[in-house]
């Protein structure tokens, strides 16, 4: 069995109850994980080449015990399998499973935490996640404004290679040490993001292109 990188998006509630709780984790799953047979697929995300499987998890269960002799509170985590227990909103599942049928039902304001991973069982670098969820908010508020031709034609495989150097370049200087990768996102080649953009520019593309 091999192991395969994926990320935890943790739900508002979690984040809000306790200070160690980052909104975004790196896991290192076995590739029996159930996030492979159980979750269910992001259509967006189809679109654009990269499919990405969104596992629903438990209510986040926090509570906070007292150290012996000390008095400090240390966190305890847990998870519920009560189907009354709350689940909270999470912005970036919501925006990756924004058009899935039954996404104004499950993926609204009750969604919990989520385990993401790649469907083609490849890794998921933190910097790949956030340049998808940005293209994504960004065609949604498109579709939104009514400019639904323009969401339509960033969905696609040929916008996101070009989408994604100058975001990822971007992301370098906004993600923790050791998160950002320079892998690229893509089966077909090795090319690293640097070298991507490089062509990119050689082909016509500019190397000043917006990204903010």
């Amino acid at each position: 069995m091999s192991r395969i990188k994926a990320i935890r998006i943790s739900c508002s509630g979690e984040i809000a109850k306790s200070a160690k709780v980052r909104e975004f984790s790196t896991y290192n799953l076995l590739d029996t994980h159930d996030v492979f047979t159980k979750a269910e697929n992001s259509l967006f995300s189809s679109c654009i080449g990269i499919p990405l499987l969104v596992l629903k998890m438990r209510p986040s269960m926090l509570r906070y015990e007292p150290l012996p002799r000390t008095g400090r509170a240390r966190t305890l985590h847990g998870y519920s399998y009560k189907e009354t227990d709350d689940f909270y909103p999470n912005p970036s599942a919501s925006t990756l499973m924004g058009g899935n049928a039954d996404s104004q039902t499950q993926y609204s304001d009750s969604v919990g935490s989520v385990l993401i991973a790649r469907a083609d069982k490849k890794a998921l670098e933190m910097n790949h996640l956030h340049v998808i969820l940005r293209l994504l908010a960004e065609a949604t508020e498109k579709a939104s404004a009514g400019q639904m031709d323009e969401a339509v034609d960033m969905l696609t495989p040929a916008y996101f290679r070009d989408y994604y150097p100058p975001n990822a370049l971007f992301f370098k200087g906004q993600l923790a040490d050791g998160e950002w990768s320079d892998r690229s996102p893509w089966d077909d080649d090795q090319q690293t993001t640097a070298e991507h953009a490089e062509d990119r520019v050689q082909a016509g593309g500019d190397e000043d292109d917006e990204v903010l």
